[in-house]
C-alpha cells in the first residue's frame, strides 16, 4: 500500500509578491495536510553575473564600477532577508516547520529547478512575480521551472479564500 502522505518536503519559491505570498498560505495548508516540512528559497538575481553577460553578448567597452555592482547586490540581499523573514515568520505562527535558503545566481528558474533536485516532492509557487504585468500569464520563471523540472509543481493565480468562489 502507497503511503498517503507521499508529500514530506515542499519548496516554496519566494519574491515577496502578492503570488508568492498567496504560494505561502497554499504550502501552509498542503503541510498542515501532510504533515511536510517546507523550504523556502529566494534567488537573488547576481548583478554582477549579469553585467559580465551584457558585456560579452553586446560588446560593451565600458565597464560599471564594481561599487555600483556591490550596491545593488547589497540592496538585493537586503530585500531577499526581508522576504525570507516575512516567510518565516509566517509558517512559524502557523506551527509549521520551515528552513530557508538564499542562494545567488544569474538563472533564477535554473537556481530553482537545480535546488529542487534536493529530494523535494513538491513546488508551490506564484504563477508569476512582481514584473509581471498580466494577471492571466505566466511568469517567464514559473514557465520554465514548470517545462524542465523532474518535481511535481502546483502554481497560484488568484487567492481562494472563499471556497465557493473558487468551486466555479
Amino acid at each position: 500500500m502507497k503511503d498517503k502522505n507521499f508529500i514530506r518536503k515542499v519548496l516554496v519559491p519566494v519574491d515577496g509578491s502578492d503570488l508568492s505570498r498567496l504560494a505561502k498560505k497554499t504550502a501552509a495548508i498542503v503541510a498542515k495536510k501532510t504533515g511536510a516540512t517546507v523550504t523556502v528559497l529566494y534567488v537573488i538575481h547576481d548583478a554582477e553575473l549579469y553585467y559580465d553577460s551584457l558585456y560579452s553578448v553586446q560588446g560593451m567597452d565600458y565597464l560599471v564600477p564594481q561599487s555600483a555592482i556591490n550596491e545593488i547586490l547589497d540592496l538585493r540581499k537586503k530585500e531577499a532577508n526581508k522576504v525570507i523573514n516575512e516567510a518565516q515568520n509566517f509558517f512559524k505562527e502557523e506551527g509549521l516547520s520551515v528552513d530557508s535558503k538564499i542562494i545567488t545566481g544569474f538563472d533564477e528558474a535554473d537556481n530553482i529547478i537545480e535546488f529542487s533536485k534536493n529530494s523535494y516532492d513538491l513546488i508551490i509557487m506564484g504563477a508569476h512575480g512582481k514584473n509581471e504585468k498580466s494577471p492571466y500569464d505566466l511568469g517567464s520563471i514559473t514557465k520554465k521551472v514548470i517545462q524542465h523540472t523532474t518535481c511535481p509543481i502546483l502554481f497560484t493565480k488568484k487567492d481562494c479564500s472563499l471556497q465557493s468562489a473558487c468551486m466555479s
